[in-house]
């Protein structure tokens, strides 16, 4: 271009001049077959996973391995895992990885499905339409009649001849047929049904200009409302889309309604501004060359060695640490089984890009056994030679945009390196190990808080505020500094990262592998022409690489310790907890300190100082390990930001002055006996973990500090000395509800004033309970009792008693009460229990129509089948024993029933109690009857009562059965409360604890969602012999209803009984809990962070993968 100034004449008087500019278009414009080149849509290729079969069908995975078998047989090839694990030369590996490389892309090739998938443009379809076209060339028509000027007003026979040879002169299409304006016209009229003479030329020559314009009109009109349609019809179903993604794909949802852009890079252009000189590539070889030189020296350093005798100040800092062991590596560099790598290559992503070489992971992962094995070969040999392929190191760069615009400014963009799949497998194993050992030992010992196992930013984020949070509250200067370093993966010098590999005594072959890995490596660019040509790194390890963070870390770790180690950080200051100390006595002002003078997560770095004289300490240290190891500050992200100390400060409590803490809400709220200050029910801290109070009280419980409460009003109830709570522990939350209406709160309001706990009908009459509502809590009272000694003898020691059992009531058989028995409609006769021949004791029912005038009476005498801890008696009509006095044959059989007899016994009146009296009948099956009573507090009861015999227990007593013995696996009491589901549970598990292998059906369902009687039933049955049911077990569920919860919930079942190191296969409907669980068993880095992020059912899962590690289950 060029320019100069010209002098005008202008209307006012001014000193300004115009500029004229002259541009010459040909220098301009650019080549159009490059235009060309460039618009042509590109594409790529897709394999069509989805349609792989395992064995059938056109396309599947047999077909894939066989093939690759036959490629290695090839006699010209004959590749053996032999000859692999043989290789002792780096060019060997080069020429056998290449064989096997070559044989999965022509297994690719012939025996997967594959598409071409055009890149699509952005481009209306309504464009390319044949209405558009139609109304695109009516308008070129009108244009070319406006170029020519013709006079459609001159009504003179020589204008009329022009305008006819002007519409009926012929012309050569793109297709290359001939055709004429004419032609073209009446077609488009035909075509849209446009009704038009044949001789309209002829007749209306002066009108055409007219018809035309009335056209196009039409046309337009017509196009407007074929435009709304469509925009009307992809509205709806982009909202139908949103809303299925709604439940489907939230995170796709949201995208959509933020209106998030997807952007994309295309390099076929670059610019460059050197020495302040701009200038713009657009040639294909220039855009290529200026795009490798960027890449290659976007770092500005390269590797070199560097001698520490040079930086005297990191000596010591980069010397092997002492309190590290070498054994703790002793299992970094050992060789897998070929089961474990398979499991590796198994446990590998899905769903990622396939690398460079074509080979993707799900390629990898269906190679068969025999395939595996050579691939399992190689990565054996890249262990013993410590070092890769050379195709490995050759590596590809995909640009994807920063948030400011491009503007063709490669400094403008990311980079995300594309690794060979192979390559990553190995180092994901080593990067596995390597992290669990790391993690396990505590070996670095900065605060970094990422690239480990379980970290996150979660830590790194509430330490920063609990410190800005105490600067506050303490009124203290607090200086923050955040620092971002420039392309921190770019700058890694490998010789700097050997030595602090070295540091932390890591085995030498596997820094040889790691130092080989980032050396004498190549990187290609994808640009808008294709690959560039490969250049050579001179610095950095690759972005993509799966163990970069993990080397980052290491690499940073000696600043984070060396500015730790020099307490320039800030300081938290706390009271020193004095232990054993009582409450008022003196304690000295002593104060436990803790310095944090820094906070990184990868590259982002908080340095945290008290003032900005240790920030610039800390700046001049960073500086000196930043020049050493070529690392860059990322000034223009940095920020500072300052807490001064301010002048006028109200100061806090003094740490030791009583504060009155406002708990009773609480304490009202869940029912509780005592104050929270004085007992702090487990209970309680999981469902008010967000409280603040109940959280500073669990901190200190949990340091062993106990509050003395000097407050007079802690009783919701005056009196009594043992709480519910304290009998029934975590059952008491149950019946939380009705303990608090009832106003029931100590076991002393259960109690009689003979100290005996009263039977259920006293306590309705007492409290005025309805007879609708069941006492569930009862008889886990007595259980309760009955197991806790310690409870039972807090009562003896208050009370003054020796009871061994629960102390329940006992009622003598009496005339009394059977007239009480009647007056309530009690139909079921009453179970009895007689001491006549103490220490035998008989069981039954009372003979109809009891004399009470004599002493006398006939029993109906019952056998004791068993006695379990869970208050249940199970009896059976006895047919005949030693102490019979007479026998009752029924006169008229049941059907199928045998002609039976069975044993009565004469009884005093006088030693028979009443042992259960019901409303409902007692029988079960077969003459059974299951009596929820607890037989041997009864029987104890009616001895000490009586006053028989004067020491007794319940071992003294001569029954005919010995009771069961109930001891419960932990885990069962740990997840489940103590009910005969329990105890069915745990009969299952007795008989299966010698199996070593169990299979399992199970399901869960889930009826009337969504409303108030919502219920979840979960159940399994165990199969041997494929045929042959020999256990069963269902149960309902409570609390949040879902049918996945009912699923999992039956799986948890059926493990939790399994025996320890058991194979156990379950069978279940539900492919969701299989996904769940194996996703989260084949994990081993998943944290109970993870567990936190899942949706639902979390302590569920968590619980399930539990049991199956701890009892070494496979599953």
């Amino acid at each position: 271009m060029d320019s100069k100034p010209q002098d005008v004449q202008p209307v006012i008087k001014t000193n300004h001049r115009m500029i004229t500019l002259d541009l010459f278009m040909d220098d301009i414009i650019i080549n159009k077959n490059n235009i060309q080149q460039k618009r042509q849509p590109s594409s790529r290729i897709i394999y069509c996973y989805d349609e792989m079969q395992k064995t059938d069908g056109e396309w599947n995975w047999d077909k894939f391995n066989k093939d690759i078998s036959e490629y290695l047989d090839d006699p010209n090839i004959k590749l053996t895992t032999n000859k692999i694990r043989g290789i002792n030369l780096q060019k060997q590996l080069n020429q056998l990885w290449n064989l096997f490389r070559k044989a999965i892309i022509h297994s690719t090739k012939c025996n997967i499905k594959q598409k071409k998938k055009k890149i699509k443009q952005n481009r209306h379809p309504l464009y390319d339409s044949n209405l558009k076209k139609d109304l695109n060339m009516l308008k070129g028509m009108l244009n070319k009649i406006r170029r020519t000027k013709l006079d459609f007003n001159n009504r003179s026979i020589e204008n009329r001849q022009k305008i006819i040879a002007h519409i009926t002169a012929l012309y050569k299409r793109n297709d290359g047929n001939r055709s004429s304006t004419l032609l073209d016209f009446i077609s488009i009229m035909k075509r849209h049904n446009i009704t038009i003479s044949s001789h309209f030329l002829r007749d209306k020559t002066f009108q055409y200009k007219d018809i035309l314009q009335n056209t196009i009109i039409i046309l337009e009109s017509k196009y407007i409302n074929v435009t709304y349609e469509y925009k009307k019809n992809m509205m709806d179903t982009f909202i139908q889309e949103r809303n299925q993604n709604y439940k489907t794909d939230k995170k796709k949802m949201i995208k959509s309604v933020l209106e998030r852009p997807h952007t994309s890079l295309s390099i076929d252009k670059v610019y460059k501004n050197d020495n302040n000189e701009d200038t713009l590539y657009t040639e294909e070889n220039e855009v290529k060359e200026q795009t490798n030189v960027h890449f290659q020296t976007i770092a500005g350093a390269i590797n070199c060695e560097k001698h520490l005798s040079q930086h005297p100040e990191w000596q010591d800092q980069y010397q092997p640490k002492r309190d590290i062991q070498h054994t703790i590596y002793s299992d970094l560099m050992k060789y897998l089984t070929l089961n474990k790598w398979i499991d590796n290559v198994k446990s590998l992503p899905n769903n990622k890009a396939s690398s460079p070489s074509g080979i993707s992971y799900k390629m990898l992962k269906n190679l068969n056994e025999d395939n595996q094995s050579f691939l399992y070969a190689f990565i054996c040999v890249c262990m013993d030679l410590n070092n890769i392929s050379d195709e490995w190191k050759k590596t590809t760069i995909y640009l994807i945009p920063k948030l400011k615009p491009f503007f063709a400014n490669l400094t403008n963009t990311r980079l995300i390196t594309l690794l060979k799949t192979s390559r990553k497998a190995f180092i994901s194993l080593l990067n596995r190990h390597l992290s669990r050992i790391l993690k396990n030992n505590n070996v670095l010992k900065g605060n970094q808080f990422a690239a480990l196992p379980g970290n996150s930013t979660f830590e790194p984020i509430r330490m920063i505020n609990e410190i800005i949070q105490d600067a506050k509250e303490n009124n203290k200067e607090l200086w923050l500094l955040s620092q971002d370093l420039r392309k921190a993966y770019d700058r890694i010098n490998i010789f700097m990262l050997e030595k602090a590999i070295e540091r932390i005594k890591i085995p030498s072959n596997f820094i040889k592998i790691i130092s080989n890995l980032f050396k004498n490596r190549q990187n290609q660019v994808i640009t808008a022409y294709e690959l560039t040509n490969s250049y050579d790194v001179l610095i950095g390890i690759d972005q993509g690489e799966v163990i970069s963070p993990l080397l980052w870390c290491i690499y940073y770790d000696p600043l984070l310790c060396e500015i730790e180690q020099r307490k320039l950080g800030y300081t938290l200051e706390a009271p020193k907890i004095a232990l054993n100390k009582f409450y008022g006595e003196n304690t000295s002002e002593e104060t436990e300190k803790y310095t944090v003078s820094s906070s990184a997560y990868m590259d982002d770095t908080q340095w945290l100082v008290p003032n900005q004289n240790n920030l610039e300490k800390i700046l001049e240290i960073a500086d000196s390990f930043y020049k050493l190891n070529d690392i860059q500050v990322n000034k223009e992200k940095s920020e500072l930001l300052v807490r001064y100390k301010q002048g006028r400060y109200r100061p806090k409590l003094k740490p030791y002055e009583p504060v009155t803490l406002r708990l009773k809400n609480i304490q009202h709220k869940e029912w509780l006996a005592s104050s929270l200050l004085a007992i702090l029910p487990e209970k309680i801290v999981k469902k008010y973990r967000n409280n603040f109070l109940i959280a500073s009280l669990t901190l200190l419980k949990n340091h062993n500090i106990s509050l003395i409460n000097n407050s007079s009003h802690d009783w919701l109830i005056p009196g009594g000395q043992i709480s519910l709570l304290q009998v029934l522990e975590d059952a008491y939350f149950h019946h939380l509800f009705f303990f608090k209406k009832y106003q029931i709160l100590f076991l002393e309001q259960l109690l009689t004033d003979d100290d005996l706990l009263l039977s259920t009908n006293e306590i309705r009459d007492k409290f005025n309970i309805p007879n609708i509502l069941a006492l569930k809590w009862y008889h886990k009272v007595i259980m309760a009792l009955n197991i806790n000694k310690d409870i039972l003898s807090s009562i003896n020691r208050i009370y003054n008693t020796n009871y061994i059992n629960c102390p329940i009531t006992t009622q003598q058989f009496s005339r009394e009460s059977e007239v009480d028995r009647i007056r309530k409609n009690y139909t079921s006769k009453p179970i009895l229990l007689n001491t006549d021949n103490y220490p035998d004791c008989y069981v039954g029912t009372p003979k109809k129509n009891v004399n009470f005038d004599i002493n006398s009476f006939t029993l109906e005498h019952y056998n004791i089948d068993s006695i379990n801890n869970n208050n249940k008696l199970e009896i059976s009509r006895c047919q005949g024993c030693n102490n019979t006095t007479s026998t009752y044959i029924p006169l008229r059989p049941r059907r199928d029933q045998l002609q039976e007899s069975f044993c009565n016994i004469e009884c005093n009146i006088s030693n028979t109690s009443i042992l259960y009296m019901s409303q409902c009948t007692t029988v079960t099956r077969d003459k059974h009857r299951l009596i929820l009573i607890d037989f041997n507090s009864h029987l104890h009861q009616v001895i000490n009562s009586t006053s028989m015999i004067n020491s007794l227990t319940t071992r003294n007593i001569r029954i005919n059965i010995t009771p069961k013995s109930y001891n419960m696996d932990e885990q069962l009491l740990q997840h489940f409360e103590l009910n005969s589901k329990l105890e069915a549970l745990h009969t299952i598990q007795q008989h299966l604890k010698e199996e070593d292998t169990l299979s399992f059906y199970t399901d869960g369902s889930l009826i009337n969602a969504n409303t108030q009687a919502a219920s979840m039933t979960a159940g399994f049955i165990r199969v041997f012999d494929t045929n042959n049911i020999t256990h069963s077990f269902t149960t309902t569920i409570e609390n949040w209803p879902s049918s996945l919860r009912a699923e999992l919930f039956a799986i948890f079942l059926s493990l939790i009984i399994s025996p320890h190191g058991c194979r156990v296969d379950i069978n279940t409907d539900n492919q969701n809990s299989i996904n769940i669980i194996q996703r989260i068993y084949n994990n081993p880095t998943f944290s109970i962070r993870d567990y936190f992020r899942l949706p639902n059912n979390n302590i569920v899962i968590n619980n399930i993968v539990s049991i199956i590690k701890a009892k070494n289950l496979t599953l």
